[in-house]
């Protein structure tokens, strides 16, 4: 088995934007931490690409299966 190498990370925002994200995630089926995740990811691959490799999102690997498969 997989040993986890996750930490923790605590931060404080205002209670409505966090009302906003836990809106945001439940709506597309996600727990608050991973729609956190995803974001720091983005946010991340966009402001600084050189410090996070290239990995294609789960969506681009949809979208091209769907590509291919139509």
């Amino acid at each position: 088995m997989k040993a986890f190498q996750n930490s923790n990370v605590i931060f404080r925002c205002p209670a409505g934007l966090k009302a906003k994200m836990r809106a945001f995630a439940e709506a597309n089926d996600q727990h608050l931490s991973n729609f956190v995740r995803s974001a720091c990811v983005e946010a991340l691959r966009h402001q600084f690409p050189s410090a996070y490799p290239i990995i294609p999102s789960e969506t681009d690997i949809d979208q091209h299966l769907k590509e291919i498969t139509q």
